[in-house]
């Protein structure tokens, strides 16, 4: 996998234990400005294929809304209501 940070959006680093199916993915959160690490479902070629240039949609099909504005942004839903508590309007 490419190295340097940040890999696409908010993307520090993946990181596949041997005895589990969950990546480690490492963000860097522009709320905070802090690295953050977090479980996920993704696997080595949906990352490459984002970092390749597939829409992350595309990309990771299983992750949440959410969990693909982490990769984004590296900020939690948490963090989102944080900052627009009334929610975001499309206007």
């Amino acid at each position: 996998m490419r190295t340097g940070y940040p890999l696409k959006g908010a993307l520090i680093g993946v990181d596949y234990p041997v005895h589990d199916s969950l990546a480690w993915v490492s963000v860097f959160n522009n709320f905070t400005n802090e690295q953050t690490t977090h479980r996920m479902d993704v696997t080595t070629s949906e990352v490459a294929s984002w970092l390749d240039g597939e829409l992350i949609q595309n990309a990771f099909p299983r992750l949440s809304v959410a969990e693909r504005e982490l990769l984004l942004t590296g900020i939690t839903l948490e963090q989102w209501d944080e900052l627009f508590p009334g929610g975001i309007d499309n206007d």
